[in-house]
């Protein structure tokens, strides 16, 4: 099998699972698929039509999230994310490019489980897979993780891009991305957040997961 094959081949199986996940899951702020296709050429799936722009163009275009608009489209995206869990798969890509919001409505979904697995609860994760901006510490060391951990560090990352219109960590130099995600504390929240959003925003991006908020704690949190 040739180098352009198995790339090939990968791709193909990420988008089968994909596709089998989205499948199984009927949730409103789970984007739905209907079914899964091939002509000579292609494999394709079919899904539902979500209007709107994903989170990153919506903080690009308008700027950092006042508060209260942040938490209404917050409170979704962690109802998506506890539904997959709750369905013992962890998603393993949070990330603002992967929720889109429909400006009419309000109504935010999630999308893309190219790279979710299913998980058991004691079970220990062993595959470093993600985008380097919002993978947590453990990814980054390269040691075996508890899977919801690392999609509640993802969840807080982008909890404070939307809210800062910038992520915690510069990401210019990426080859020191990494390092600074281990090492060094999230910036200094901003003055115009509330205690509450800042406390939350600091118990989900805690280094060490075994102290890292979950998502039930998160549900209960005083700023939700």
């Amino acid at each position: 099998m040739t180098a352009t094959s198995r790339t090939r081949k990968s791709k193909e199986i990420l988008f089968v699972r994909e596709a089998a996940m989205g499948m199984t899951f009927n949730h409103p702020h789970i984007a739905k698929i209907y079914k899964v296709a091939q002509s000579e050429r292609y494999l394709y799936f079919v899904s539902e039509v979500i209007p709107g722009v994903d989170l990153v163009r919506h903080v690009e275009k308008r700027g950092p999230i006042p508060e209260a608009a942040a938490n209404k489209i917050f409170r979704q995206m962690l109802e998506a994310v506890a539904y997959v869990h709750a369905n013992h798969v962890v998603h393993r890509d949070i990330k603002l490019e992967n929720f889109r919001l429909d400006d009419r409505t309000g109504r935010v979904v999630m999308l893309d489980f190219g790279l979710a697995s299913f998980y058991l609860p004691d079970e220990m994760l062993k595959q470093n897979c993600g985008s380097p901006a919002y993978a947590a510490p453990e990814i980054h060391a390269n040691v075996a993780y508890h899977g919801p951990g690392i999609d509640v560090w993802s969840l807080g990352v982008s909890l404070y891009a939307m809210c800062a219109a910038q992520l915690p960590w510069p990401t210019e130099h990426h080859a020191n991305l990494g390092d600074a995600i281990r090492t060094k504390a999230w910036p200094a929240p901003r003055a115009v957040w509330s205690f509450e959003l800042s406390d939350l925003i600091s118990g989900m991006l805690e280094k060490d997961p075994a102290k890292r908020m979950t998502i039930k704690q998160i549900a209960v949190h005083p700023w939700m």
